[in-house]
């Protein structure tokens, strides 16, 4: 997919393994294939002692299939040191292909991008740069998408808050191709004028069947709420905004 955004410079905060922290200089670009060694190194360390239900790590031959045309790697480098990556597919077959492992397609939602996985060096954590790439491929995709898919773990409470935070809405639950139980969340990269409706639907993080009535309902899922028995999500239908 062709680049047409700058590189970015800003200043990180950097946590030594000391307890010391300083403030360093970053830069956030469009990774290419020069970068292949780095990506499947980050990749494969963020997954070391994870459960595969949280972060499936994936075989470097398909995690390199973000630098190539089907795909693009929002990449954040200190110097040479590759200290985020966030992957998004965009080809239309490696799309279908993806959603084809959990019975769907890509019809189902539009002209959808998907996003693959996001990387963060434990050095780096807390300074939510996860954000910052994410809106940083938002520009990418606006204009050649209208919308942006993505799947996450129920028990990735972490992750959920912060797509929920950026704007996705869970639109519904599926098993992954290791049958463990995915959100998938959408975005809208156009506008479509619609607004959440009043009544909402306020259900356990752990009723993952409630939650899917809800969804089959008309329903989706959009907040969490921390709760004294836990975490709740809040579901809400959504319509024409009138105004």
């Amino acid at each position: 997919m062709e680049n047409r955004t700058p590189d970015m410079n800003l200043f990180i905060k950097h946590n030594l393994p000391d307890g010391r922290f300083r403030s360093v200089l970053c830069k956030v670009s469009i990774l290419g294939i020069d970068r292949a060694e780095d990506l499947c190194r980050l990749h494969s360390e963020v997954g070391i002692g994870v459960s595969q239900d949280i972060f499936l790590v994936s075989p470097d031959e398909e995690v390199l299939r973000f630098l190539g045309s089907e795909g693009f790697t929002v990449g954040v480098s200190f110097k040479d040191r590759l200290i985020c990556a966030r992957t998004i597919r965009t080809g239309k077959e490696w799309i279908k292909e993806y959603l084809a492992e959990s019975g769907t397609t890509p019809e189902l939602y539009g002209n959808p991008a998907i996003t693959g996985f996001c990387v963060v060096d434990k050095e780096f954590r807390g300074n939510e740069i996860q954000f910052l790439t994410q809106y940083y491929a938002e520009n990418l995709l606006v204009g050649s998408f209208d919308s942006i898919l993505t799947t996450v773990s129920p028990n990735n409470v972490f992750s959920l808050q912060n797509l929920l935070v950026c704007g996705y809405n869970i639109i519904d639950i599926k098993d992954n191709r290791n049958s463990h139980k995915r959100y998938l969340l959408k975005k809208n990269l156009m506008e479509n004028r619609l607004a959440s409706m009043p009544g909402n639907i306020q259900i356990s993080l752990r009723h993952l069947d409630s939650q899917l009535r809800a969804i089959r309902k008309g329903y989706v899922g959009y907040k969490l709420i921390k709760r004294p028995h836990g975490m709740d999500l809040l579901f809400s239908k959504l319509s024409q905004d009138q105004e």
